[in-house]
């Protein structure tokens, strides 16, 4: 049976270009990339259970005994009897066609149980998003999955969090990162991916390629400047273009300052190709420094998509902020070899050390940029100034 689990996270409605999106709020900011958060093969795969698991008939067998399940909350329960496990009441009543969002973390779920999802997700018809986070589903079960999603045409929000998925299960997910269609967003934190996992799930990209899935959810997984650049390579198709990728979620890796730099030479303002394309980029916890602190300003003034940039608990000093500032006294002007003025709306260094010399240089970079400068939301708390700080006054002023 599936053990049954409290919610992890709670969600709030967000409309953006007319299309129902799902955000959670992060240091005061709403984050659209939705880490709700597969491998790939062909469709019949997804029927089958991996080699170790037993006793679990495939699709053709079932149809040659006259029994074949014709919507996916029918697969789903029969193949639960063949594998003598009980059903998950709340995945059975979303696939009756219930409810269009499906939430069953921490149930554990595991490889066997995966065989049934992946079942039943091979012939949904109605479940637009899915949670299995925490599930114990490993790269076995990711696998399953994986190939169920290239299967349907319907699910477009996938949460695999906390899986223990790894690089073996991101060699079968990354065939639905350019295969799925319909896919819309991916996350698969916290899976132990490290960099030979990033690399395993870009390979259908470093192939040829081209990036489907809008949302990507990557934090968490031990990922250094390797993985980076591997993104990095992965992203920039054969023909230069914009690629569809819009939200990267990076919290709590080991990017260091070196991979800051190779994101934002490759990703923010790439010299040779892609278009940018970036909307939303969250780096905190990823013991960038001043260093790399300077590395992301060099690049923000060219960055002409990115909206949203996330810095919080990375170390950066005073050192960085003037580095910052700098950048965002030029934002909202036209610079030469970009493809448009800087958009970006919010910038967030919650939880750095940028003690009051360095809260004052970026107060002094927004108010030389105004009135063309675009910031909106300039969030810097716990930076080392008490609360009554005349700063604080200062700087909603300079954004009014």
């Amino acid at each position: 049976p599936h053990a049954r689990g409290g919610e992890r996270q709670s969600w709030t409605p967000k409309r953006e270009g007319g299309r129902q999106k799902r955000g959670i709020r992060l240091s005061g900011m709403n984050l659209l990339y939705t880490p709700r958060e597969l491998p790939g093969s062909d469709a019949a795969s997804a029927l089958s259970p991996p080699p170790h698991i037993e006793g679990l008939s495939s699709e053709s067998e079932r149809e040659e005994d006259g029994d074949a399940a014709e919507t996916g909350h029918e697969a789903y329960l029969s193949t639960c009897r063949q594998l003598g496990i009980t059903p998950c009441g709340r995945w059975a009543r979303a696939l009756s066609g219930a409810l269009e969002d499906a939430s069953i973390p921490h149930y554990g779920i595991g490889p066997r149980g995966a065989v049934a999802v992946g079942a039943s997700l091979a012939l949904n018809e109605c479940l637009r998003s899915a949670n299995l986070s925490d599930n114990r589903l490993s790269a076995d079960g990711a696998e399953v999955i994986a190939s169920a999603l290239l299967a349907n045409g319907a699910l477009q929000v996938l949460n695999l969090s906390h899986n223990a998925i790894g690089a073996d299960g991101c060699r079968a997910l990354s065939q639905a990162l350019c295969t799925a269609e319909h896919l819309v967003s991916l996350s698969l934190a916290a899976n132990g991916l490290g960099d030979k996992g990033v690399n395993e799930l870009m390979g259908a990209l470093l192939e040829g390629g081209a990036m489907l899935v809008q949302h990507l959810s990557l934090a968490d997984n031990k990922i250094g400047p390797m993985g980076a650049s591997d993104l990095v390579r992965a992203l920039h198709d054969e023909a230069g273009g914009r690629t569809a990728l819009r939200h990267l979620d990076l919290r709590w890796n080991n990017l260091g300052h070196s991979g800051a730099a190779i994101l934002a030479k490759g990703l923010l303002a790439p010299v040779d190709a892609p278009v940018p394309s970036l909307v939303q980029l969250d780096l905190q916890w990823n013991l960038l420094g001043d260093e790399g602190a300077k590395q992301l300003a060099a690049a923000l003034p060219r960055a002409s998509s990115l909206q949203l940039l996330a810095l919080g608990h990375n170390n950066i000093g005073a050192e960085g902020a003037r580095a910052l500032a700098a950048a965002v006294a030029s934002l909202g002007l036209e610079i030469a070899g970009s493809d448009g003025p800087s958009v970006l709306e919010a910038l967030s260094l919650d939880s750095n050390p940028l003690g009051r010399e360095g809260v004052h240089a970026l107060i002094e970079g927004l108010e030389s940029a105004q009135p063309s400068c675009p910031i909106r939301t300039f969030s810097v708390n716990d930076a080392g100034l008490v609360p009554s700080d005349r700063l604080y006054e200062r700087l909603e002023s300079a954004l009014a």
